[in-house]
């Protein structure tokens, strides 16, 4: 590597993976020996923005993080760019109060989808505008994610990331999300199943778990346990007191009870599911805000009659409703890793999970075994003021803290810690 300023490329593709990876964005950008680009690209035929991210203006604005869109860069074709900001200009609308408005909604919402639908085709194939786009990346250091090993799904990392490598950028892998479930394939259909081996000098994740897993999807890779970035002690922090609007609109109650919803083929009980939502959207002293899987889910497996007075809080921040409940219920989502992390209760919906996960011995968070037993906990809690916690000891939270989701990293700085690795492998600790 040449001496100076090195370039550190983040490729991004989601708001899930920017999730994860922020945390490591603003560690390498607050070192002076970096410059940090982060460019967003097409996976699947879809492109995110990085408006998106509810961290995105403070970390570039504070952080000199420069955020990009691969089809507004110089070099796209001239209308692939006016159409990517008419979309983001139109996406926008719909996220704001704008597209509250019944009219306005369905008008911003075909030219949306139109203009995606238009770009499609320039995002789904290999293009040759990607090396012009990318003819002076000059990378000394490459993130990306799991994406790295699924040949076909973007042209990005089939076409410009072999010729990143062969200007010598060293490029790492890091995990989306974190596996809750000991299924290596929940689903029964996932693209992971497709695997290339690739030029990565290490594949993180998060927990031995989920390296168990990995081993079986991605064989060939050198799979490095290194904590779960996005619950690192510092960013959580750093989110809360820095980053995060003004507490959620939400209505008060005795018990505020938020549900983090996975998508429901990964062996949710949609019936149980929608019980316990009528249930708890009813029950008088409760408030209930239920959060979409970020992973693109609408709600729309009921109707708004069914919910009573439950609120659908999709555009609010997870970390937010964390922030603002008392307990947090999921079925297999790791963002209730957060809510152990500040302190809440994490509760856990077995009896919505047909597959069997991490939290099913009731060692990290209140297991619920049946509907019954959620109501007379959410009961008792509202009549006495006060939330039963698990019943595990405090020693055991902490230990599955340290192990599953810090990654024997006793300090939790999870981000500092992948930074080191990658230094130290590049010779440039010091």
């Amino acid at each position: 590597m040449s001496s100076g300023i090195r370039h550190v490329l983040f490729l991004v593709r989601a708001y899930n993976d920017l999730d994860i990876q922020l945390p490591l964005i603003k560690e390498f950008s607050a070192d002076p020996r970096f410059k940090v680009t982060v460019v967003f690209h097409a996976c699947d035929g879809f492109i995110a923005s990085p408006d998106s991210h509810e961290a995105v203006k403070y970390i570039s604005r504070h952080y000199r993080v420069n955020f990009q869109l691969v089809t507004e860069l110089s070099g796209a074709p001239a209308w692939l760019r006016i159409a990517s900001r008419l979309e983001r200009f139109f996406n926008a609308c719909r996220m704001n109060r704008t597209g509250n408005i019944p009219v306005l909604s369905f008008i911003l919402k075909v030219c949306d989808v139109g203009l995606r639908k238009l770009m499609q085709p320039a995002l789904q194939r290999d293009a040759a505008w990607l090396f012009q786009v990318s003819k002076n990346w000059n990378p000394a250091i490459l993130f990306t994610d799991e994406i790295l090993f699924q040949p076909g799904r973007s042209p990005v990392i089939d076409t410009v990331v072999p010729a990143l490598v062969g200007r010598g950028a060293a490029v790492y892998a890091i995990l989306t999300g974190h596996r809750v479930y000991t299924a290596v394939n929940p689903t029964g259909q996932e693209a992971e199943n497709n695997y290339r081996p690739s030029p990565a000098k290490r594949y993180f994740v998060p927990s031995e778990h989920n390296k168990k897993i990995y081993r079986v999807l991605f064989p060939q890779e050198n799979i490095t346990v290194g904590g779960n970035l996005r619950m690192d002690r510092e960013w959580i922090e750093f989110l809360h007191t820095k980053i995060l609007p003004a507490p959620p609109a939400l209505p008060h109650k005795p018990i505020k009870i938020a549900l983090m919803l996975s998508k429901l083929n990964y062996g949710v009980g949609v019936e149980a599911m929608k019980e316990t939502i009528r249930q708890l959207g009813n029950m008088p002293g409760v408030v209930l805000a239920i959060k979409p899987h970020t992973r693109g889910m609408k709600f729309d497996f009921m109707k708004n009659k069914e919910i009573g007075s439950a609120v659908i809080a999709d555009k609010i921040p997870s970390a937010s409703l964390i922030e603002w409940a008392d307990i947090v219920l999921m079925t297999g989502s790791s963002i209730v890793f957060h809510a152990m992390l500040k302190g809440k209760v994490a509760g856990f919906l077995q009896y919505c999970q047909d597959l069997e996960t991490i939290f099913d011995d009731g060692k990290s968070a209140v297991c619920f075994k049946s509907l019954d037993e959620l109501t007379s906990y959410a009961f008792l809690a509202v009549k006495n003021g006060v939330l039963a916690r698990s019943a595990a000891d405090k020693s055991a939270l902490d230990a599955f803290i340290k192990h599953e989701i810090h990654g024997e990293i006793e300090s939790g700085r999870i981000a500092g810690h992948y930074k080191a690795v990658v230094l130290k492998d590049l010779g440039l600790d010091d």
